[in-house]
């Protein structure tokens, strides 16, 4: 390669996809806070991050108010990053890798107060009023028709006559998502 990255310690988040909007901010990001909850306000190991971890000024602005200015390490292809000591964080929300067979999935798992606690953190951060988000709501998070086919129409339907409100989430901003 063109060289190895030495550290005596790191932190790593265990994701998978994290250039894909909805892991990043379900999986990657959550456990950034996490491994910031952790070391706390003491310093921490660099954080060993996939290329294109911050790709829009939303990810950057929520990155950053979350890891702050500590150090991180990009993952290069052509370069390796050897650790004596690796703090490995997994992700809050995870699933199965996926099967052949559906009927093979494992359930997802779900670390309900890690979310909460990240939640509460950007809530806090951007000063959202949550008497006003924390109602009880059925929503149906949809997909573009186009982005990934589905009988969509046939699915708003059935959302809509149970009382879901159908939302696509991006349209909305990062903090009415997560609100």
């Amino acid at each position: 390669g063109l060289g190895d990255v030495y550290k005596r310690q790191a932190v790593y988040v265990g994701t998978r996809a994290p250039h894909n909007w909805s892991h990043w901010l379900l999986n990657f990001l959550p456990g950034v806070e996490i491994a910031d909850r952790y070391f706390g306000n003491e310093t921490s190991p660099p954080l060993i991050v996939p290329p294109g971890y911050r790709k829009s000024e939303s990810q950057m602005t929520l990155f950053d108010s979350i890891w702050s200015n500590r150090e991180v390490v990009m993952c290069n292809p052509d370069v390796e990053i050897l650790v004596d000591k690796l703090h490995w964080f997994e992700q809050p929300v995870a699933d199965s890798p996926r099967s052949l067979d559906p009927a093979n999935l494992l359930p997802k798992s779900l670390n309900a107060s890690a979310l909460t606690r990240f939640r509460a953190k950007i809530v806090s951060l951007k000063g959202i009023d949550l008497q006003e988000t924390d109602r009880v709501r059925n929503v149906f998070l949809a997909r573009e028709p186009g982005r990934r086919d589905y009988n969509f129409e046939e699915i708003h339907t059935v959302a809509s006559e149970l009382g879901c409100k159908i939302v696509y989430p991006n349209r909305l901003s990062v903090y009415d998502q997560l609100t």
